[in-house]
């Protein structure tokens, strides 16, 4: 599971230091290898891969921020007037429906289920009713959702696969190119 987890947060950090190293790369561009003689010939990757390795061995907890980063690099972009930043009255809709269910979350106890690792539990605590919000609920609310919740909950091998390839692909997503990328003043939102 350890060896997983690298490789998925590789793909992550690949891409963000990508977006950093080489800003002007033409969009879908970047290649593994696409530092080879670049650089004066310093192994770009190798020094990513260590440093990742090294960040989640010394705390495997960080691998999830990880692929928080990845998720809003990727994602952000999508939203544009439908998003609470752009839209002050769904912003503040969102602030008080938000109040309203914290209110009644503040005294709940998460159950300590799971562990410091990305793997399947999720599922298996969906299944087990062991979950908060509406977006976990929904999982179980249609036929098809629940078959790969149970899919999912019943077989980790899978679940692990098929996130390191969704993993990898979110990552393929095209970058912007020249000076059209920009470093955000908040996560979820364009500046």
């Amino acid at each position: 599971m350890k060896v997983f987890v690298v490789v998925c947060m590789l793909a992550v950090a690949f891409r963000l230091v990508a977006a950093v190293v080489v800003p002007s790369a033409a969009p879908g561009g970047l290649t593994v290898g696409y530092y080879n003689g670049k650089c004066n010939n310093v192994n770009v990757e190798s020094i990513v891969y260590n440093t990742v390795k090294d960040f989640l061995d010394a705390d495997r907890s960080k691998g999830a921020a990880l692929v928080r980063l990845l998720f809003h690099d990727c994602f952000v972009r999508t939203c544009k007037s439908s998003s609470a930043a752009a839209n002050p009255t769904l912003a503040n809709n969102i602030r008080d429906i938000d109040a309203a269910t914290l209110g009644d979350l503040a005294s709940y106890v998460v159950p300590a289920v799971g562990g410091d690792y990305l793997d399947n539990s999720y599922y298996k605590n969906n299944k087990n009713n062991l979950v908060l919000f509406h977006s976990d609920w929904a999982l179980v609310g249609t036929n098809s959702t629940l078959q790969h919740v149970n899919e999912y909950a019943e077989n980790g091998t899978l679940w692990n696969i098929d996130f390191a390839q969704a993993l990898v692909k979110l990552s393929k997503l095209a970058m912007p190119a020249g000076s059209v990328g920009q470093i955000r003043k908040t996560c979820r939102a364009i500046n």
